[in-house]
C-alpha cells in the first residue's frame, strides 16, 4: 500500500463549505460562549445577593428598597430627563410627535417637517387623558409641560 491516503471525492449534491466558514463558526462559538458566561455570572451574582447586602450593611450602606414612583413623581422624572435633550434624541426615544407648532414666518412650503417646529406634543395614554408639550429653544428642550383636558386637574410634586 501507498503511504499516502487516497483523495476523497465529494459526492455530487453536497455543497462545499464557503471560504470563511471556519472563522464564522469561531465567531459564533465565541459569541455563544460569552453569552453563556454572562448568564452564569448573572446567576452567580443573584445567588450571592444576601452576601453582598451583608457586606454593604457592614460598610454602612443602607439597603435600598426600590419602590415604584407615584404618577406625579414619574412625570417629574420624565421632565428632568427631557430637559436639555436635542430634538433628534427626543424623536429617537418617543418617535415623531403627534402634533407640532411652528412659530413665526416659515419658508419652504407646508411640509417643512416636525424637526423645524418649536413645540412638540405627545399623548401619554398610561397616565389617563394626559398630554406632554415640549418647547425647544435652538434645538434643545427648554420647557416641559403636562396637561389634561378641561375640567381635569393635574398635580405635580
Amino acid at each position: 500500500m501507498d503511504e499516502r491516503s487516497p483523495k476523497r471525492r465529494i459526492p455530487k449534491g453536497i455543497r462545499q463549505k464557503p471560504a470563511g466558514f471556519a472563522s464564522e463558526v469561531f465567531s459564533q462559538l465565541a459569541l455563544w460562549t460569552a453569552a453563556n458566561l454572562a448568564g452564569l455570572v448573572t446567576a452567580l451574582m443573584i445567588s450571592r445577593r444576601p452576601f453582598f447586602r451583608k457586606v454593604a450593611a457592614q460598610m454602612g450602606r443602607k439597603p435600598s428598597r426600590a419602590t415604584k414612583p407615584s404618577s406625579q413623581q414619574s412625570l417629574a422624572i420624565l421632565s428632568e430627563a427631557i430637559l436639555g435633550s436635542s430634538k433628534t434624541n427626543i424623536a429617537n426615544v418617543f418617535g415623531a410627535p403627534r402634533g407640532a407648532v411652528l412659530e413665526g414666518e416659515q419658508t419652504g412650503g407646508p411640509d417643512t417637517g416636525f424637526l423645524k417646529a418649536n413645540v412638540w406634543y405627545y399623548p401619554l395614554p398610561r397616565q389617563g387623558p394626559l398630554a406632554m408639550a415640549i418647547r425647544f429653544d435652538e434645538g434643545f428642550a427648554r420647557r416641559v409641560e403636562f396637561f389634561k383636558p378641561p375640567g381635569k386637574t393635574l398635580k405635580l410634586g
